[in-house]
């Protein structure tokens, strides 16, 4: 999928210069001089269509590059449709194989050209001629492995199409096929009346010949290939490139970062800049890419903050308005944090805003891709005057300094919680994460609650021995949090399920959390009377008399007078419960 990414950047550069080709005359074409194998894999971007030039087929719309490669005397590509029922679908899928050979000269083709009507296979009745021209033939083959004029031995599950071109010195071959594999019903009977109805087929085909053609005869008689700029400061020359900007810059966790790239016809897509690679990102992990249309997407991760940008994974994007340009430099600047949220701009103009105001995360950040990844996928360009500035305040002090007094970076003094997590911070209740967040508004589990009710309320929890046994099957020896959950079995606080499980990492709802908090406190409440509890409570419920002394003591709040029992309970909101209980 990366190989077709990338190989999508490389032809959208393609794209750019090819929009020039509306102007070149149409027609035949005669080449000045023979266009060699060389100067075929030399531009071979350039002389085979990308895969959103060919032309969709009636139930697949759309095509995918496969591969594109230098043979010996040319150039070839393979290109897969997709089936529109199912994206899916993989195997089993029309492809169009094609290829271009040079010849060295135009009178050699024409006698090989002559001689391919003489193939044994046309006169057996394996391969069936279409049609035919001076300088052009299609014909059809059953199904096996031996269809193509010249290069390929696939396997087809069925007919096959060809269509094949000779231009001055060159050959253009266009194949049409099916492979095995993955059986799909519609997906079959679409590609039989593809072979049915050829002639649409072939006009696909055609088009896609025509494309070639039309290339070479454009680009090749005059094209010179363009050398790079000289007033570079990094060259960023392949997918697994990596540089720590952290360690040459000081990058603010708010502020801006501001780069120029260049994009020349060898450029791909990928990761320009990145704080996390393919495991699970950091709270404030952020990254900024060239996706296959040449545009910016510039990412920050906060799973716990909603905005106009954010995706079902928790991942915020933006994007810009146009595809960057080649052959030329562009000034890029990103903006993140609490002062300014997420902005993206292109020569000084805005592009693209999102509400999300999350500081990034403390983590090291990487010109190209992050170091070590599995999946190498940086962008291929080159990269100038980079700089980084500091989001300030209205005071005029930096974003970063102020918060650095802050309870945690993601709980500002004016926080709903702010009084109620500084005070069990100080009291080394609860604590941060390595970014330095506390991430408020996160769901909380069964052993980060059990942890804090413990500390909160002054229970011992001593370190464990070797003669210590961990009560439940599913909680891991040597963990940071298994001396906690005996200290809660051992008190009668911490009580696990009828298979044996404790289920560490299941997040608390909110009567649950009550629960426990009230057996750690050694608050009774079996007896405690259920009078006046919240209209989406059931007053018959295990849970009643909890909530009825949450509520007459002011532990939790309502919304509106509902309480939502089932909710997930929050870091945040376990923190003002224990506060309020331990200040009551």
């Amino acid at each position: 999928m990366l190989r077709w990414q990338h190989r999508t950047m490389k032809q959208t550069i393609s794209t750019v210069l090819a929009a020039i080709m509306l102007i070149a005359p149409q027609g035949a074409y005669a080449f000045s001089s023979a266009i060699t194998a060389q100067e075929l894999q030399d531009n071979l971007e350039l002389v085979l269509p990308q895969a959103s030039a060919i032309e969709g087929l009636e139930d697949h719309s759309n095509w995918q590059e496969v591969s594109r490669d230098e043979t010996t005397y040319g150039v070839v590509a393979t290109y897969q449709a997709l089936y529109d029922d199912d994206f899916s679908l993989y195997t089993e899928l029309p492809m169009i194989y094609m290829y271009v050979l040079s010849y060295s000269s135009s009178s050699e083709l024409d006698s090989v050209f002559a001689g391919f009507f003489n193939k044994r296979e046309f006169s057996t009745g394996e391969w069936v001629l279409l049609e035919q021209t001076a300088t052009s033939f299609s014909y059809k083959t059953g199904a096996g492995s031996t269809s193509d004029l010249l290069l390929k031995n696939y396997s087809s599950e069925s007919n096959t199409l060809h269509y094949v071109k000779k231009a001055d010195n060159l050959l253009i071959v266009v194949n049409f096929y099916r492979e095995g594999g993955q059986y799909n019903r519609g997906n079959v009977l679409a590609y039989e009346n593809y072979i049915l109805g050829y002639k649409n087929t072939l006009s696909v085909m055609k088009e896609a010949a025509s494309y070639a053609q039309e290339a070479i005869d454009f680009y090749l008689d005059d094209i010179e290939t363009l050398k790079g700029p000289d007033d570079y400061d990094y060259y960023v020359t392949s997918s697994s490139y990596s540089s720590d900007l952290s360690s040459v810059y000081s990058v603010p966790r708010n502020g801006s970062i501001e780069l120029e790239i260049y994009l020349d016809e060898n450029s791909e897509i990928g990761t320009v800049m990145d704080s996390i690679g393919i495991e699970v990102p950091e709270y404030g992990s952020i990254s900024l890419g060239i996706d296959e249309n040449a545009v910016l997407d510039f990412n920050l991760y906060d799973p716990y903050t909603a905005s106009n940008c954010v995706d079902a994974s928790g991942w915020h994007h933006i994007y810009s308005e146009e595809s960057l340009d080649l052959y030329e430099w562009t000034k890029i600047k990103i903006e993140y944090g609490t002062a300014t949220g997420m902005n993206i701009y292109v020569d000084d103009l805005l592009q693209s805003h999102c509400g999300a105001s999350t500081s990034r995360s403390s983590g090291s950040l990487y010109l190209g891709d992050y170091p070590s990844d599995i999946i190498q996928e940086s962008f291929v360009g080159y990269v100038k005057n980079i700089q980084t500035d500091y989001s300030l305040d209205v005071s005029g002090q930096t974003v970063d300094y102020v918060l650095g007094y802050s309870i945690f970076t993601d709980v500002p003094d004016n926080h709903e919680y702010a009084v109620a997590i500084s005070y069990l911070k100080d009291l080394g209740i609860i604590e941060g994460y390595a970014n330095g967040s506390f991430k408020p508004s996160q769901s909380i589990n069964r052993v980060e609650i059990l942890k804090m009710l413990l500390l909160g309320f002054g229970h011992d929890v001593p370190e464990l021995t070797s003669n210590d046994v961990t009560p439940f099957d599913d909680v891991q020896a040597g963990s940071w949090y298994e001396k906690y959950v005996v200290a809660g079995y051992n008190l009668g606080v911490a009580t696990g399920y009828p298979d044996g499980s404790f289920a560490p990492g299941d997040p608390v709802n909110k009567v649950e959390f009550l629960k426990i908090l009230m057996n750690s406190y050694g608050i009774d409440v079996s007896d405690y009377a259920v009078t006046d509890i919240y209209s989406d409570t059931d007053e018959s419920a295990w849970y009643a008399p909890y909530v009825q002394y949450s509520k007459d003591n002011g532990l939790m709040d309502d919304y509106s007078g509902y309480f939502y029992p089932d909710s997930d309970v929050s870091r945040g909101e376990v923190a003002e419960t224990i506060y309020r209980m331990l200040t009551l």
